[in-house]
């Protein structure tokens, strides 16, 4: 599935005003890759089986700014999503846990009230439902924190999601070159180059 979807956006990397509208792509593709990295990590339930593909989206989006119009919008994109990718870094990947669960709780609450103005036949199932969840919850959260406190510190966990995703993308930007290597041995096979606009003497500097 991962890859159909890469495939969709390789597709729309041809489009012929991909290049005008490079920039907001590449921010758009990096919000995107947070919400699909989200949906593979609820997928496999791990990070070792996550981290290739989470790679592999990093990997295409690094390939789709060669539609930029020329080398140096191309290297004015890189710039762009180099200085998401610090924000990335610093302030969204730490607030994003932060967001959904407010938003869980908010969506719940609003559900609640809801429900609550409902007639009672219809209500009475899911807030009875919403009370045998909360009971289980807060049984859970005491047992989290009775194992926090024994434990006498914090988790490591985050330090190691952060870690996971650097390292993600360090091996996205190390196999960069390799894939303009592969388009620049099979430039007629694939035809992306010519697609994309880059003469056949020019793909040495992108590779560069």
């Amino acid at each position: 599935m991962m890859g159909l979807f890469l495939l969709l956006i390789v597709e729309f990397s041809f489009w012929g005003d991909f290049g005008t509208y490079i920039w907001e792509i590449i921010i758009l593709l990096k919000v995107l890759a947070q919400t699909v990295g989200s949906v593979v990590d609820n997928q496999l339930n791990e990070a070792l089986l996550s981290a290739p593909i989470t790679t592999s989206m990093g990997l295409i989006q690094g390939m789709v700014t060669l539609s930029a119009d020329d080398f140096m919008d191309f290297l004015y994109s890189y710039i762009v999503e180099f200085g998401f990718l610090i924000m990335e870094r610093m302030y969204i990947d730490p607030g994003q846990g932060a967001f959904f669960d407010w938003l869980d709780e908010f969506l719940g609450d609003l559900a609640e009230r809801v429900a609550r103005r409902l007639p009672k036949f219809i209500s009475g199932r899911f807030l009875k439902s919403k009370e045998e969840g909360e009971e289980k919850e807060q049984s859970d959260r005491d047992k989290e924190i009775a194992g926090m406190i024994g434990d006498g510190a914090e988790t490591v966990e985050p330090i190691l999601d952060s870690f996971g995703s650097y390292c993600c993308d360090t091996m996205s930007l190390l196999y960069t070159p390799v894939n303009i290597i592969l388009l620049m041995m099979f430039r007629n096979e694939t035809g992306i180059p010519e697609i994309y606009g880059i003469k056949e003497q020019d793909m040495l500097y992108y590779l560069m």
